[in-house]
């Protein structure tokens, strides 16, 4: 895009004007091209997987001979390179079908069947290798150079060595898991599927409590925003026993799978997955609690604002949210144009893919305005990718919000990053790495969107408003993520020690967690349900640490990309092309010079970063 339209773009939403009206071309809708990216349907995927099949039983015959010298090591580890490949495109197009109709049951439930088997039939690979002696890998790699490839990924199995049973089990573990905890999440979906949340009548019609919130919470009729919270918490709180069921029985599954692994409970095994100690980790989160007053320093920031730009003379939750009129709704084309603008400052080639992903003649992105919405589809956003398939992005709804928006740039940069190391030939091994390093990418676009256009905001309240922004969705995420991973961790503990067992053991857990953060548990009964709404603590149990340790990361990104922007861009996606082939530790220090253990340095470093923003904006 030329300079003249970024500038003709940012001049109209420095003063609150939508630059265009949303033309018929420029519609709020895209598909992902199956056929070109995946399988052209679910029929063609299923006939698809004999290539799968052939390379799984081709694998298989290695079965005893693994580690029996260094080029049958090799070998086996280089056909489990091209299973994973195959297999990833398998059950990523399962995981998109499914997201496109969650009533798709052969799809939603196929994609863990097919993972669980791929699992199942290659886990002799890491039994046959720990029952080598560590000093003959050693040697083997030694004698051997292109087994250094593979030198961080035999160390992760060995890591893993005290954790895991015999190939037997372990071949049964995974067969048994999906039917030990693939249950709870889908009943959570089901059930908050049925739930009648129902619609708030606003001036641009009736609009749906689930899939327009964001609308909902800008709409300047304050009596709609009210609606909306009293419906939402309802709803949760008409089915909190049978939430509470599947919440609780998620818990108890998940520490009884730890306690097969020797670990003490769930979050001690999850921690140690992620490459942290888990000691440290919950040391962590407290650290982190006690510096729950900046959010709440926040609210009362927000909670001003309301009664001085609003008029509001007694601001409620539903209040603080609201933006100013001037605030625009960017069309298709205009959010494409306002991420391309503030991307740019990591560099064309970070810019120049990321713009491929949304450009809608590529076929790589679906999204659809929310009004739109087959009832089916399934909300959020994802993104797709891995060695050997094009990465895609998934977005449910898009109506236009600055929220939305920024869930493309979050998102879209999880996607960005796949395709880069899928062009600089990352390793299946190496293509994922601990979630917290992964999401920290992708929440520092999300810092650099609101930077962007509070800096070339010439609207004294946009500018405020952007600079809130970048608080709201991710400047204290390292606080919203030690709310939530605390909540979490404190659920499975009450578990394990018997003191938990219902939706009011819940909600009394909820509120004592929640105060230390925010002002509004105390005053509304309804946000002791909060627990109820924590859909990835059904999905993906106990993911919500990783917000804590990405947003650590991600603001000293950005304490570090203020100070030398080129520099600390090229050596960033650097890092983002190599994939994860080290200790998370090891890659931050190598390429970006921080220091990941130094809990202190990284939370003074969060801090510091707040605390300028919210004295800037106590000054305004």
């Amino acid at each position: 895009m030329s300079r003249i339209a970024v500038g003709a773009v940012l001049a109209a939403l420095a003063v609150g004007l939508n630059p265009a009206t949303t033309s018929a071309a420029d519609a709020t809708d895209s598909r992902i091209d199956q056929a070109r990216y995946f399988f052209a349907s679910a029929a063609a995927e299923h006939d698809a997987r004999k290539p799968l099949d052939v390379a799984l039983s081709s694998l298989e015959k290695r079965k005893g001979t693994v580690a029996s010298d260094p080029a049958a090591l090799l070998a086996t580890l280089r056909e489990y390179d091209a299973v994973r490949s195959l297999g990833a495109r398998h059950t990523l197009y399962l995981h998109l079908l499914c997201a496109l109709d969650r009533n798709d049951a052969a799809s939603c439930e196929g994609e863990d069947k097919l993972d669980a088997e791929i699992t199942s039939r290659t886990s002799f690979i890491e039994g046959e290798i720990l029952k080598a002696p560590q000093a003959m890998i050693a040697d083997f790699i030694a004698r051997t150079p292109a087994l250094s490839a593979y030198r961080y990924q035999i160390a992760s199995i060995e890591r893993r060595r005290a954790h895991r049973l015999d190939e037997s089990q372990e071949s049964l573990l995974a067969q048994v898991t999906p039917s030990i905890t693939g249950w709870q999440f889908p009943l959570y979906e089901r059930t908050v599927h049925d739930i009648p949340f129902g619609t708030v009548k606003t001036a641009a019609g009736e609009l749906d409590v689930i899939k327009q919130r964001a609308l909902i919470m800008a709409d300047p009729d304050r009596s709609a925003r009210e609606q909306r919270f009293r419906k939402l918490w309802a709803g949760y709180r008409s089915e909190r026993d049978t939430l509470a069921f599947a919440l609780l029985q998620t818990a108890k599954a998940g520490n009884t799978l730890a306690g097969l692994r020797q670990f003490q409970n769930a979050p001690d095994a999850h921690y140690f997955d992620l490459e942290l100690d888990p000691a440290h980790a919950r040391g962590l989160i407290e650290t982190v609690a006690a510096k729950g007053s900046l959010s709440q320093r926040f609210e009362r920031i927000r909670i001003a604002d309301a009664q001085r730009l609003h008029g509001i003379a007694d601001p409620e939750t539903w209040d603080i949210d609201l933006p100013p009129p001037q605030a625009p709704h960017y069309s298709a084309s205009q959010a494409r144009d306002v991420l391309h603008a503030a991307l740019g400052t990591l560099g064309a080639h970070y810019r120049d893919g990321f713009d491929a992903l949304l450009d809608p003649r590529n076929g790589r992105f679906d999204v659809m305005p929310g009004a739109s919405q087959p009832r089916g589809r399934a909300g959020g956003g994802f993104s797709l990718g891995y060695p050997g398939t094009t990465a895609v992005l998934f977005v449910g709804a898009f109506n236009g919000t600055y929220k939305e928006l920024s869930v493309i740039a979050h998102e879209g940069g999880h996607a960005a990053h796949r395709n880069l190391m899928n062009e600089h030939g990352v390793r299946p091994a190496y293509a994922a790495g601990p979630s917290y390093l992964f999401e920290s990418f992708a929440e520092f676009n999300e810092l650099l969107l609101a930077d962007y256009l509070a800096e070339h905001a010439r609207d004294p309240a946009l500018k405020r408003y952007y600079l809130q922004q970048f608080l709201v969705i991710k400047g204290l995420d390292f606080l919203y993520g030690a709310e939530d991973a605390a909540l979490e961790q404190a659920i499975y503990d009450g578990v394990r020690e018997g003191s938990l067992h219902d939706a009011d053991g819940l909600d009394t857990l909820t509120l004592k967690s929640d105060r230390r953060f925010s002002l509004w548990p105390e005053r509304y009964p309804e946000l002791k349900t909060r627990w109820a709404s924590l859909s990835l603590a059904y999905e993906d149990p106990l993911y919500y640490v990783n917000y804590l340790y990405a947003s650590l990361l991600a603001l000293d990104y950005y304490h570090h990309w203020k100070k030398s922007p080129r520099a600390f861009a090229r050596n960033y996606v650097a890092l983002l092309e190599n994939g994860f082939d080290a200790e998370p530790a090891a890659l931050l220090r190598r390429f970006l010079d921080i220091d990941l253990t130094d809990d202190t340095g990284l939370v003074d470093s969060a801090v510091d970063v707040v605390e300028k923003r919210l004295a800037e904006l106590e000054a305004r």
